[in-house]
């Protein structure tokens, strides 16, 4: 830990005349945690570009999923109709050599990239208010 009560990163130790034990790297873990969240709160539209990314990214795969999965219950409905054999229909089928790891197919996939746009949603709200209160 730092001695003589001084607080700060390791600059600011170094500036102000601190020394960190060698054998501790709680503090450094600990502040460099705490400055990673300051370099994405300030400036607030590095929040907020991060939530525009997010929250675009998946309103449109969220969007596109569900178009997905329309089309493939729609071709699989029309292939019941007709006496054609049933082939195995899946998003690899239909766009074959593109990654589809990202397209949600499942309830579990739509919910994490609904949560993924709330989340980036949130971002957005946040960067306003710290811009609101601190600029």
């Amino acid at each position: 830990m730092a001695r003589d009560g001084c607080i700060g990163n390791r600059r600011h130790l170094v500036r102000v005349g601190c020394e960190l034990n060698a054998d501790s790297t709680e503090f450094e873990e600990v502040h460099m945690i705490k400055d990673l969240a300051l370099s994405l709160t300030f400036p607030p539209n590095r929040l907020r570009s991060l939530g525009a990314l997010m929250s675009r990214l998946g309103f449109a795969l969220t969007i596109l999923g569900g178009f997905l999965k329309i089309g493939l219950k729609t071709i699989a409905h029309l292939q019941s109709m007709s006496r054609a054999v049933p082939t195995n229909t899946g998003i690899e089928s239909i766009l074959p050599g593109l990654p589809t790891w990202f397209i949600p197919e499942s309830a579990e996939g739509f919910t994490f990239w609904v949560s993924v746009t709330a989340l980036g949603l949130y971002c957005q709200y946040l960067a306003k208010e710290i811009k609101r209160i601190y600029f």
